[in-house]
């Protein structure tokens, strides 16, 4: 009973949300009823076979997507469609979607499978990693690249492959590294002693003499102007480098120019923004602050730490408080600050709270958890119950919840000991 429950609030999750009817499928695996068939048979007639009629008993569905579900049985796993049909049988140790196919692992190994119930790459990969929409990291002994259909474009003779960065992959040979495009091509025949991925353009690599330089994305080398011993990948036209000859910090352009000496900090870090973080001073006295591009402090260097800028904010300690600051460099007391949908929720002391877009407060740090959805309806938990709000804060039911599920545009709330659940469409 127990599981036929979950299983009816399964299909009554999709329902809710998908809109789609589904088939409901108790009972137990009937074994032994048919010889086995081999992989390929199966794989191409699975489709075909109604689950009703196996009378399949599911320990777990995932949510339907492209017209699928995952499901598992006896400990095992297969995929069903919208219709009830089996489109892969529950015999596979692993499936899990990668990218528009399906990654299944039969005995050690990994295949790739279409919707439809196709084998797209054989089973003879250990492992099977998405690195883009066309793009697989597979391995079989040592790693190589495969597409969407399964063709082998790079084969598994390399040691590491990167991330594909601007169009190019790093890997490494046995005894270099190479660059490669999405298609399978080398970028230039000569390889490096050590490299890194490509960024704004350009990736710095170390060559067999030992100089560090660059390369842009047509594999042609950028010797800069200074001999340098650590080179920052490079960001809105710059990289930071550290001169060989004194230590020292500067900034170069792409044709290897000198075009900002920092000589006077202790670091320096990539420009975002037109921004850069930079310190002063050492250990317990290290201080951060940020320059422009003219070279000129445009946040005082006066914290004792300092993250970079994301969506605005940049966390940040100064005197023991933790906080975080915008570009223009006001503090903001919370211990946690995230942009969601033009708000902000912080968190002070344990406690939530939400801020409008000009950090206006919306809702008091009181909070147990504040959750706001795509359409800006918020949920906040408080003493242990739910209440729904709207954009501005206030109240639109009246009611308090033992628990709240928000999609986009629907809820699902309980508001009794026992799950119950019930459907509101919001209308904004």
């Amino acid at each position: 009973m127990k599981k036929q429950k979950i299983i009816l609030m399964k299909i009554l999750e999709i329902i809710l949300i998908l809109s789609i009817s589904l088939v409901t499928i108790t009972g137990c695996e009937k074994k032994g009823e048919e010889n086995k068939k081999d992989e390929s048979s199966s794989t191409n007639n699975e489709a075909n076979v109604d689950a009703n009629a196996l009378n399949l008993e599911i320990e777990y569905a995932s949510d339907f997507k492209d017209g699928i579900a995952i499901i598992k049985s006896g400990g095992k796993y297969g995929v069903i469609n919208t219709e009830g049909k089996i489109v892969l049988d529950c015999s596979n140790l692993m499936i899990e979607r990668i990218g528009d196919l399906l990654k299944v692992k039969k005995d050690q190994n990994f295949g790739l499978v279409d919707k439809d119930g196709k084998v797209v790459a054989d089973y003879i990969y250990q492992t099977i990693d998405k690195m883009d929409d066309d793009l697989y990291k597979v391995r079989k002994g040592d790693y190589g690249l495969i597409n969407k259909d399964g063709k082998e474009i790079v084969p598994c003779n390399f040691l590491y492959i990167g991330e594909v960065s601007e169009g190019i992959i790093t890997m490494k040979a046995s005894d270099k590294f190479i660059y490669v495009t999405k298609e399978g091509k080398l970028i230039t025949k000569k390889g490096y002693k050590n490299a890194s991925d490509f960024s704004d353009g350009m990736a710095g690599v170390e060559t067999f003499e030992n100089n560090n330089i660059f390369i842009d994305t047509t594999g042609k080398e950028m010797v800069p102007e200074v001999e340098i011993s650590i080179a920052n990948k490079f960001s809105e036209g710059l990289a930071a480098v550290k001169k060989e000859k004194d230590g020292k910090y500067c900034y170069i352009d792409k044709t290897g120019k000198v075009v900002l000496d920092c000589s006077e900090y202790e670091d320096v870090n990539n420009f975002e923004n037109g921004l850069a973080r930079v310190s002063i001073g050492k250990k317990e006295n290290e201080r951060y602050g940020f320059i422009d591009k003219t070279g000129k402090v445009v946040i005082d260097l006066i914290y004792e730490n300092c993250e970079k800028f994301f969506n605005g904010l940049a966390k940040v300690k100064k005197d023991g408080k933790s906080g975080y600051i915008n570009t223009n460099g006001e503090f903001y007391e919370y211990d946690q600050m995230e942009e969601k949908n033009g708000k902000f929720i912080v968190k002070k002391d344990g406690k939530y709270g939400l801020l409008d877009k000009d950090k206006n407060v919306i809702l008091n740090t009181e909070y147990q958890s504040i959750y706001i959805t795509d359409v800006g309806l918020i949920s906040v938990k408080k003493d242990g119950e739910y209440e729904l709000l709207n954009e501005n804060g206030k109240t639109t039911t009246g009611k308090k919840y033992l628990s709240v599920k928000l999609f986009s545009e629907r809820i699902m709330f309980s508001t009794e000991k026992r799950w119950t659940y019930d459907l509101y469409r919001w209308n904004w």
